[in-house]
């Protein structure tokens, strides 16, 4: 009711008249709120007067108790971890460590799948092509059906570790690899189940300083009927005689029938060869240069060329 101002929410004392203002109001004092003395200190509000309300004592001893208790705990834990990582004797423990033999470290350089040392299973000769069933055979010789790349054989049967060291004779190792390529030559019918494409990597211990190792590649071109395969061979040959003509560093040799097959040429780190409804193709992709014992350096275009060919008479019993 107007002219009551101690009623609730008036914002006005008892005692005080409209509009009435507390001295030094507006007046902020460093750590003070309104007159000195009058107010209390800050965050206390009230009348004039008014005693401030007491903060609520803590129970010191409680207090006590617990961080006692708290700094016990951390020196428990503190002890207990460090008798888990250093044992009782002081010294740190650690899982041991395996002893790693030579052959063990040999098996983890080498094998990706070894565990340890336990090496993975090495894959057979077998395992290293396509899983299919055997190719079609009529006698010894291969009976493929033409235009039916599915009847093919397998590319690392045609030329064996046997003719490849017929070509380098003081190969060392050799390693081959089958896979299935994309064919080139037949645009329909089944895909290939067999390699199409044999790579060999021959090792030349002769060499005291090899640039890379010798690979050989041996590919399945196509397999069709004679005539088609006769017609390509012929397109082939006629290109290489132009591009080796008058060229200083294309060698080009052409076999004809000597090799045992209806025709085959070398020109420039392939031989090219076909024999019935079979074209083959074998290439010197990489190594085969570096130094002799001797001091002498070795090219591989001194000697390619008349090794590449010797690995060729012995596909055609077969074909």
């Amino acid at each position: 009711m107007t002219g009551q101002y101690d009623s609730p929410g008036s914002g006005q004392y008892s005692g005080q008249g409209p509009g009435y203002q507390p001295p030094g109001y507006g007046q902020q004092q460093s750590g003070q709120y309104g007159p000195p003395g009058q107010y209390g200190p800050p965050g206390q509000y009230g009348p004039p007067g008014y005693p401030p309300p007491e903060p609520p004592r803590r129970n010191r001893t409680k207090q006590i108790v617990s961080w006692v208790a708290v700094l016990a705990g951390g020196i428990a834990t503190t002890v207990i971890a460090a008798l888990l990582i250093n044992g009782t004797d002081g010294k740190k423990h650690e899982p041991p460590t395996a002893l790693v033999t030579e052959s063990g470290r040999q098996l983890q350089s080498f094998d990706p799948n070894a565990v340890g040392n336990t090496p993975s299973v090495a894959p057979k000769a077998g395992e290293t092509r396509p899983a299919a069933p055997p190719a079609p055979k009529n006698g010894e010789k291969y009976a493929p059906t033409p235009k039916d790349a599915s009847t093919w054989p397998d590319v690392c049967d045609l030329v064996t570790e046997a003719q490849i060291r017929l070509a380098v004779p003081k190969a060392g190792k050799i390693d081959s690899l089958g896979t299935i390529t994309a064919r080139s030559s037949i645009a329909e019918g089944p895909e290939p189940i067999r390699s199409t494409l044999c790579v060999y990597t021959v090792e030349l211990p002769e060499l005291k300083d090899q640039i890379n190792p010798l690979e050989i590649h041996v590919r399945i071109l196509g397999v069709d009927t004679a005539t088609w395969t006769k017609d390509r061979y012929e397109k082939d040959l006629a290109s290489a005689k132009r591009s080796s003509a008058g060229s200083t560093l294309m060698q080009f040799k052409d076999y004809g029938k000597t090799l045992g097959m209806d025709g085959a040429f070398y020109n420039g780190g392939y031989v090219k060869a076909y024999k019935g409804g079979f074209y083959i193709q074998v290439e010197k992709m990489k190594g085969g240069t570096g130094v002799e014992p001797s001091g002498k350096f070795l090219k591989s275009d001194d000697w390619i060329p008349e090794a590449l060919p010797k690995a060729i008479p012995g596909i055609a019993p077969k074909i």
